[in-house]
């Protein structure tokens, strides 16, 4: 019988069950039991199948587990796929099984995508294309991919999503949901893992995935990007055939960025190659902080000309600049060998709390890196180490950010690429000049300027909900409903850092008293005056924005000590 609670996500009675007697069939049986699942099979199953297949080799866990998530289908492929991105998590054992997952399956019948195709569209397919080949060019677990002609002459790609996918993906994610609430209920030691919340990450990304009219702004975005690159291709959206499920680009012919022979035979620069797509991922990174971040050779072309191709824009990572800077300082201490300053990124992004044994940490860290200690930066293999690094992570039990994790996913595998393409390439070399110069925008005035125009604009807002903050406070106060909550810093440091803010803050209202005052004598428009304004208000204005720069500074350096 199904607990109660279930609701309607997990109607499907059967489903669950099958998923169960998969993973019994694949020795996760004291799993089963722990999670109290064994109501669910049948009686015999508990008698005979549970000793029977309980209890396999362990060092076959991790293939076992692969393939139960090939049995299961689309959903769990695709979520095996997101373990495998998770070395914060995942043992290195469990990733390198799961990084076999194929998302390959045998086609739908090409009636069943032709209704599809046609009521999305609106149309009978040969009066909206002028050729439409049957024989699907790609079967994935989400979608198949088709060529076709347009009537004006451009050959197109046609991706459709598969009927009913969506459906079955929805009510896969509510069991795992389920799944993770009972691993966390009946497992305590596994909350440190999070698993409700991997899922619901995986919801979220799945579902992102399955939205075309979203990749079809994922494409057109980066085709924005790089529209002024001649060694990048972005492939054109046609948008009057972009639907939900169905979307439409210009075709893209090229190898695949993994067939060295064949783009050696072709007469290709491999080593330029090379370059230009670590400078391509580079690019989006450092300088647009929008990322591909499902590379894999498949989604990597290389045109006759050259040109280095991106195609499927389903899953993209996002990265803001401060972030972004926090990835260049770390890129920066690595060609340094600077380990202090790598330490300190990590704490500064909060990836390691103040709990945490600093030195331990930082010999760990220095463990990892050491072995390129004297070596050239070739050598130095960059995606190994922040691998290395997200593992040392789930041993502090560090909060990894999922933007990070695409990182590292998408530098591991432009590294890997780059070096089949060229044994002599050097990742860590080619990425110096864009973290210098990010680091460098950091403190262009320019920036300064915004940044305290931003900060001046917070600064309004503060002080227009500073008078009703205070009123609700003094009648919670008056009212007795009052709570405080005491920190556990020390007392000292409390009220040391109580007075600084406080003293900030006064500071703050300062500045902001100047400006609006200078404000004032400025619209007065009263001498002396200075290049045409009233000196005075020159003079405030300017010893205002000086104050604002010296707090903002001052702001900074203390936050990094």
């Amino acid at each position: 019988m199904i607990p109660l609670g279930l609701g309607k996500t997990y109607r499907n009675i059967k489903r669950l069950r099958f998923i169960i007697n998969i993973f019994l069939k694949h020795g996760f049986g004291q799993c089963i039991d722990q999670i109290n699942l064994t109501r669910m099979l049948s009686v015999g199953k508990r008698i005979f199948g549970f000793k029977k297949f309980g209890n396999l080799p362990p060092d076959t866990k991790a293939e076992h587990f692969r393939l139960a998530l090939e049995e299961l289908g689309p959903s769990f492929v695709k979520f095996g796929q997101l373990l495998s991105s998770r070395p914060d998590l995942m043992p290195a054992g469990l990733i390198e099984e799961l990084k076999k997952l194929q998302d390959n399956v045998p086609p739908v019948p090409f009636e069943q995508v032709e209704g599809l195709l046609e009521e999305e569209l609106g149309a009978p397919i040969n009066e909206l294309f002028a050729s439409f080949n049957r024989e699907p060019h790609a079967a994935a677990s989400i979608a198949q991919v088709y060529k076709a002609t347009l009537h004006q002459g451009d050959s197109v790609m046609i991706k459709i999503q598969r009927p009913g996918i969506k459906k079955v993906i929805e009510e896969d994610i509510g069991i795992l949901f389920y799944l993770a609430n009972l691993l966390e209920k009946y497992i305590p030691e596994i909350k440190f893992y999070n698993p409700v919340g991997i899922v619901e990450e995986f919801s979220q990304t799945i579902r992102r995935e399955l939205d075309f009219m979203l990749e079809a702004s994922n494409a057109e975005r980066m085709k924005e990007i790089f529209k002024h690159d001649k060694t990048v291709y972005i492939p054109g959206v046609y948008w009057e055939f972009v639907r939900r499920k169905v979307l439409v680009l210009k075709e893209v012919k090229g190898i695949q960025v993994d067939e060295v022979k064949r783009l050696t035979a072709v007469g290709l620069d491999c080593k330029q190659i090379a370059v230009n797509g670590c400078k391509a991922f580079l690019k989006q990174v450092f300088e647009d902080g929008f990322f591909h971040a499902d590379p894999h050779p498949g989604n990597i072309l290389i045109m006759e000309d050259g040109r280095v191709a991106f195609v499927d824009f389903g899953i993209m990572g996002r990265l803001d600049t401060q972030l972004r800077n926090h990835i260049a300082n770390i890129f920066l201490a690595l060609i340094d060998r600077d380990y202090d300053k790598l330490v300190n990124e990590y704490l500064i992004m909060g990836l390691i709390s103040t709990d945490t044994d600093i030195n331990k940490f930082k010999n760990d860290m220095i463990d990892i890196i050491e072995p390129y200690y004297g070596q050239p930066l070739k050598n130095i293999e960059i995606g190994v180490i922040f691998s290395q690094a997200a593992n040392i992570m789930s041993k502090y039990r560090a909060n990894t950010k999922v933007e990070l994790l695409l990182l590292i996913k998408t530098l591991v595998f432009v590294e890997g690429i780059g070096r089949q393409l060229d044994i002599d390439f050097n990742l860590l070399e080619i990425s110096k000049p864009y973290a210098i110069i990010l680091l460098k925008q950091r403190f262009n005035p320019q920036h300064l300027m915004s940044t305290v125009i931003k900060n001046l604009g917070e600064f309004s807002d503060l002080m227009r909900v500073f008078p009703q903050q205070t009123q609700l406070l003094a009648r919670k106060l008056l009212e007795g409903k009052l709570e405080l909550g005491i920190s556990s810093l020390p007392l000292d440091e409390l009220i040391k850092d109580r007075r600084e803010s406080a003293n900030r803050l006064a500071f703050a209202m300062i500045i902001a008293a100047l400006i609006i005052g200078s404000s004032m004598i400025i619209q007065a428009n009263r001498g002396p005056f200075l290049f045409g304004f009233p000196a005075l208000g020159l003079l405030g204005f300017s010893g205002g924005f000086m104050l604002g720069l010296w707090l903002i500074i001052s702001m900074f350096f203390s936050r990094i000590k």
